[in-house]
């Protein structure tokens, strides 16, 4: 049985370390969300329901109560995907594949340059990237006639 080593070229090696600080980030930010609500266990914290005011509540407590509550529905309602994901993995797929492969994913969210993404799309262009890796490596082993066996 022979073990074979994948080659990596550097930007493919850049895009896989980005994409793990990334996600190494994300996962760091939703730990601190979690301690901050409370909320100490497994995932991410839930957005926090309006609380009812307590008896004798001030004015600025309930303005504080108010900001916290805005505060932890607006990070709930933020994008999970980075910029730094998305690129890196459009440039694996560039770098594998072709660019007009990478830019398809983008321009059917209507975007002409990857730099133009939006925030608030990091995650749908994300997950149509990851898929149109999965279908391109999908059809590179089937044209090639690579089955593993």
């Amino acid at each position: 049985m022979s073990t074979e080593v994948k080659q990596f070229t550097l930007n493919e090696f850049a895009a896989a370390i980005i994409l793990q600080l990334s996600r190494t980030a994300n996962s760091l930010e939703a730990i601190e969300a979690a301690v901050k609500s409370g909320k100490v266990g497994g995932g991410a914290a839930a957005p926090a329901a309006k609380t009812e005011a307590p008896k004798g509540e001030t004015a600025a407590a309930k303005k504080k109560r108010e900001a916290e509550e805005a505060a932890a529905a607006a990070a709930a309602a933020a994008p999970k995907a980075t910029r730094a994901d998305v690129n890196a993995l459009l440039i694996k797929i560039k770098d594998t594949f072709s660019k007009e492969d990478a830019q398809a994913v983008f321009k059917e969210f209507g975007y002409e340059a990857m730099s133009k993404i939006e925030e608030k799309d990091f995650d749908a262009v994300l997950a149509a990237a990851e898929a149109k890796l999965v279908e391109l490596e999908a059809g590179n082993n089937v044209e090639s006639g690579d089955d593993d066996l």
